[in-house]
């Protein structure tokens, strides 16, 4: 709470206006001290065995999801180019979209599991 409170302006500087600049308060000792600087494989001294699977399959989930904009892209040219290949054809254009539209539902579920892991 103290974090909180205002200090309150004496009443004859709110009346006078007088605004001197206040000194800022020494450094002290606890900030002087630098923090010890850690490399990146000192982060990990303390995982143990199931940290490092988790990180594992973290980091596969992550990859996963970074891969599927690509297939997402992949997807909807073969979506448009059979909407180009099969316009004469109304059956066969419906069938087609119908499996790339499957397609980009298993897509989204991949992402959903990914995304859940990795994230």
């Amino acid at each position: 709470m103290e974090a909180l409170e205002l200090e309150r302006e004496p009443a004859s500087d709110a009346v006078h206006g007088d605004r001197t600049p206040q000194p800022s308060p020494e450094p002290t000792k606890e900030k002087e001290q630098e923090k010890p600087i850690v490399s990146f494989f000192g982060l990990f001294v303390a995982a143990d065995e199931m940290d490092y699977v988790l990180m594992f399959f973290g980091s596969a989930g992550v990859c996963i999801f970074g891969a599927a904009l690509t297939v997402f892209f992949v997807l909807l040219s073969w979506m448009i180019d059979s909407l180009r290949k099969l316009s004469s054809d109304p059956h066969g254009l419906s069938s087609r979209v119908s499996e790339d539209a499957l397609h980009l539902v298993h897509l989204g579920l991949i992402l959903f599991a990914s995304a859940w892991i990795g994230f």
